[in-house]
């Protein structure tokens, strides 16, 4: 097995920590009520999801950010994360996933919500449909 660090942004600053490998959800302008979201297809068995998500520093109010995490489509987990709080780390178990999908959404903390250090854990093998 081997690890997938999926990143696309670069670095992140989440409490006091800072994530060199992080996905941003939020682009700073996203505060109404529509959710931002990133969708991936695996295309491989993988076993586990794991981040740290939370509101970046840069987040100019103290209202708190919600993530949630889509496996085939059905919400497994959800987090209700408040500006300038230390991250703890989300891990999600998508054995037998195809497609997973995490996501924020921030009405009140007009900014940047990062998942830090995102990562997969899957098999090299190509995963097929049945």
């Amino acid at each position: 097995s081997y690890t997938d660090d999926w990143y696309r942004t670069g670095s992140a600053q989440i409490g006091s920590r800072t994530f060199p490998k992080s996905l941003y959800d939020n682009d700073g302008t996203n505060y109404s009520a529509q959710p931002a979201q990133n969708n991936y297809a695996l295309g491989r068995q993988c076993t586990k999801f794991e981040a740290y998500p939370g509101p970046m520093t840069t987040s100019v109010n103290s209202g708190a950010v919600t993530f949630y995490f889509y496996v085939n489509g059905d919400r497994v987990q959800e987090r209700v994360v408040p500006t300038r709080t230390e991250p703890t780390i989300m891990s999600v178990d998508i054995t037998n996933a195809f497609d997973i999908s995490v996501g924020s959404l921030s009405p009140k903390a007009r900014g940047h919500a990062a998942w830090g250090d995102a990562r997969v854990l899957c098999y090299e093998e190509p995963q097929t449909r049945s």
